[in-house]
Parts: structure tokens; C-alpha cells; sequence
């Protein structure tokens, strides 16, 4: 093996606990505005972000991508990528809707409130970039022995804003970003990209991933050994890994048992 290729979004980041922890700061900020439920609020304002989103006309476009609505939220998609042009203006009218509906729910109404919630969210999300415990050690005891590459989901700026504020970009001689290809995992393609990037076959390469669908998929129709980071110890469902891991930690052990 020459090449270890990583996904990023709670593989290497937090992406879920950070998205949890900004909607609960943002919903702390309304509450100091006006008496409400500060807890149904968060819940609310993820459950209507998670409604309208699927109900949007740029679902179907962005979730090829891999772009969340946790990610419409706060993101900056001045540079989402090819056929996302129109996400900047929408992720806008996206996010105040998201609090206008779960304001709404906790019995409180104002466009002006909704967009200075929108806007706490906004700062919170970007103020923290969280990377895995293990993620640092890791990558710098693997960089002295592989050539590292990223290969993630989502739209670029919002993408390598993540990975620039965790401060583990310099572990990578590539990061490849769905959204500047326009296609995103399972597609093998967006492996292979960074294969190429690398300078390596996929029989020299190693894909770590938490997703089954996303990741696991997209290595293994590039012909590259699938590694599935499985945190909350759940049933693999198919395709299959070719190994499982619970934690970065037991990656480097995992890799010096590789033929």
C-alpha cells in the first residue's frame, strides 16, 4: 500500500456533533430574546431544516453532491461548485425560513428575530471546526509512510473551510471535493480522482470512510481496499468493507497488517 485516501464529514471531523452543538447556541441566543423552550426550539429548527430541504428544489441537485441541510445552514456557497450556482441565494432564504418555522412552533413570530437566529447559527457553525481525538496523531504517523489524500463530499468552499479550520490540511497531497467535479460518492470516479492526484493504482490505496453507502461504495467500484470506520458499533449492510474499524486509533495497526 502506498496511498491511505480519507473521507472527511465524521470521519476525520465531528461534522454531527458541531451541526447538534451550533443549533443548540443559536436556539440559546433566541431564548435569550424572547421566553421560549430552547431545547424544542434546536429540535425544531433541525427538524424543519431537515423537512425543508427535502422538499426544495435543490435537494435532488445538491444531495447527489453530498451537501447536508446542516450545511445549507451556515454554509458560503459562492463557490459551491458546477450546476450549484443558484445555492448561495437559495442557502439564504433556506436558513431564515428554518427558524421563521421553528420559531413558529414555539409560539414566537418575527422575520427580524428568524434572520438574527439564522445569523448566531451561522457564527457558532463556523466558529468551530472539531477533528476527531485521534485524527492528528494519526495522520502524522501515517504521512512519514503513505501518501495521504482527502476525498469528500459536499460543496468546495464549505468543504475546505472545514478542513483549513481543523487544522489537519497539511497532512494531504490531495483533497478532492465532490462538488468541483459535479458528482459525488458512490461514484467511484471521485476516488479515482484522487488516485490520480496521488499517483497511485487503486490496488496500492486504502479508502477510510464512515458511511456504507458513500464511502465503502465508492472504494470498492474504484477497486480500492474499503475501510469502515463504524463508531456506534452497527450491522454493515451491503456492499461489504473489507475491514472494519471502531476508531482512527486502530487504523495503523490495521495498515501494518496489510499484505
Amino acid at each position: 500500500m502506498k496511498a491511505v485516501l480519507f473521507d472527511l464529514d465524521n470521519t476525520l471531523l465531528r461534522e454531527d456533533e458541531v451541526t447538534e452543538r451550533a443549533f443548540r447556541t443559536a436556539a440559546v441566543f433566541a431564548g435569550g430574546q424572547r421566553v421560549l423552550d430552547t431545547q424544542a426550539l434546536a429540535d425544531f429548527a433541525q427538524d424543519e431544516a431537515d423537512r425543508l430541504w427535502r422538499a426544495s428544489t435543490a435537494f435532488a441537485r445538491a444531495d447527489a453532491i453530498g451537501i447536508s441541510p446542516g450545511e445549507a445552514m451556515w454554509g458560503d456557497f459562492t463557490a459551491a461548485g458546477p450546476g450549484l450556482e443558484d445555492l448561495h441565494a437559495f442557502s439564504l432564504r433556506f436558513r431564515q425560513e428554518v427558524w421563521a418555522g421553528a420559531l413558529a412552533r414555539c409560539g414566537v413570530l418575527g422575520p427580524r428575530l428568524a434572520a438574527e437566529v439564522a445569523q448566531a447559527f451561522v457564527d457558532a457553525r463556523r466558529a468551530v471546526h472539531l477533528a476527531d481525538p485521534d485524527a492528528a496523531g494519526v495522520l502524522a504517523a501515517l504521512a512519514a509512510r503513505y501518501r495521504l489524500g482527502i476525498v469528500t463530499n459536499g460543496a468546495s468552499g464549505v468543504q475546505r473551510e472545514k478542513l483549513a479550520g481543523s487544522g489537519l490540511a497539511g497532512h494531504f497531497g490531495a483533497v478532492v471535493v465532490s462538488g468541483e467535479l459535479g458528482r459525488g460518492k458512490p461514484d467511484p470516479h471521485v476516488v479515482r480522482a484522487a488516485l490520480d492526484a496521488l499517483g497511485v493504482t487503486p490496488a496500492e490505496a486504502v479508502m477510510v470512510g464512515d458511511s456504507i453507502e458513500r464511502d465503502v461504495a465508492a472504494a470498492r467500484d474504484a477497486g480500492v481496499y474499503a475501510v469502515w470506520i463504524d463508531r456506534a458499533g452497527a450491522d454493515a449492510n451491503t456492499p461489504v468493507p473489507d475491514a472494519r474499524i471502531t476508531s482512527l486509533h486502530e487504523l495503523p495497526a490495521l495498515l501494518d497488517a496489510l499484505p
